[in-house]
C-alpha cells in the first residue's frame, strides 16, 4: 500500500496510506470529500458529548450506583452517551466503588464486633 500523494502546507507529505484505486488517503481524495466532511462533523458531535453529562454525584450508597448506571444505560440506548470511554469508565469505576463499599462495610462490622468483644471482656 502507497502513502498518499498529497503535500501538507508545511512541505511535509501526508503519510497516510492512500485508498485502494487512488493516489490519495481518505482525508485528502477529491472524490472523498463530502464523506470527509460529514467524518469530521460527526466526530466533532461525538467530542462534545464527551464535556457533560449531568450535574455532579454524590456516591453514598450502592442505590445510588443502581441509579448511575440506570442512567448510563438509558444515555447508551438514547444515543446521549458514547457507548465507548465515558460509558466503559463509568461502569468500571462503578464496581470499583461497589467494592470499596463492600470492604468498608465488613470493616465497619468487624470494628463493631471487635468493640462487643472487648466490652464483654472487661
Amino acid at each position: 500500500m502507497a502513502n498518499c500523494i498529497f503535500i501538507k502546507p508545511d512541505g511535509n507529505p501526508c503519510e497516510a496510506n492512500s485508498l485502494k484505486g487512488s493516489d490519495y488517503c481518505f482525508s485528502h481524495d477529491p472524490t472523498t470529500q463530502e464523506a470527509k466532511l460529514l467524518a469530521v462533523t460527526k466526530g466533532g458531535l461525538n467530542r462534545k458529548l464527551y464535556e457533560v453529562y449531568g450535574e455532579p454525584l454524590t456516591l453514598e450508597e450502592p442505590s445510588d450506583i443502581k441509579k448511575l448506571l440506570s442512567n448510563v444505560i438509558n444515555g447508551i440506548w438514547t444515543g446521549t452517551i458514547p457507548a465507548s470511554q465515558p460509558a466503559n469508565s463509568i461502569g468500571f469505576l462503578s464496581r470499583c466503588w461497589l467494592d470499596a463499599y463492600q470492604i468498608s462495610e465488613i470493616e465497619n462490622r468487624l470494628k463493631s464486633i471487635e468493640e462487643k468483644l472487648t466490652k464483654a471482656h472487661l
